[in-house]
């Protein structure tokens, strides 16, 4: 009983200093949007293929 004891105190310092050591981060429902299109690889691909095509009309003469 009291190797579970100390078993069960160690565990409870390693899970408490882990969760002391990883620094928060704060996300409200008005910050999701943001960072859903600032932070998804699909959406910032589709932007670059965007930004290609409209310099490709500019620079035919279209735009």
């Amino acid at each position: 009983m009291h190797l579970f004891s100390i078993g069960a105190l160690v565990a409870l310092l390693i899970t408490a200093s882990a969760v002391r050591a990883e620094p928060g981060v704060v996300v409200s429902l008005a910050s999701v949007g943001d960072r859903v299109r600032a932070q998804n690889p699909d959406l910032a691909a589709a932007r670059l293929r965007i930004r290609e095509a409209l310099g490709r009309m500019n620079q035919s003469g279209r735009l």
